[in-house]
């Protein structure tokens, strides 16, 4: 496929957008890899919140639906908006708080370790890539 042929192919701009306009449709085996793709991304996510659920200690109860729907709709909500979000946070304190509601007890040195990791987040990655930053600018 040459260039002119390429060039062919996309139509100029959208009116109003950066994006172009193409001339034709996806093909059907485009959508059933695209859906194929999203229902094995969000069977993945499930899985792994399942897992990382029984990792915890805690037993699967009535609660466990609920709290898979919140940390799905917490993580979608932050990636909509654009927001940074951590899973590993989002998904342990769905599991304290489901722990807390269904009264089987925090352990509150695990409470105390999750407290720092959100605390210590942010401040060690900006010190980590700064650290970079200036190592990257003196050697590049």
């Amino acid at each position: 496929m040459n260039s002119a042929t390429l060039v062919a192919s996309v139509a100029p701009s959208l009116p109003g957008t950066s994006r172009p306009a193409f001339d034709h449709k996806p093909s059907i085996a485009t959508i059933a890899l695209f859906v194929a793709l999203l229902i094995g991304g969000a069977a993945f996510t499930v899985y792994s919140l399942t897992s990382d659920f029984a990792e915890s200690g805690a037993h699967p109860t009535t609660y466990l639906p609920f709290f898979l729907l919140v940390a799905m709709a917490t993580i979608g909500a932050a990636d909509m908006f654009g927001l940074p979000v951590s899973t590993t946070h989002v998904v342990s304190s769905g599991v304290a708080g489901t722990m807390a509601a269904n009264k089987s007890g925090l352990q509150w040195t695990t409470i105390r370790n999750l407290l720092m990791a959100w605390v210590l987040t942010l401040p060690m990655a900006i010190v980590l890539s700064g650290s970079l930053y200036w190592l990257f600018t003196r050697l590049f």
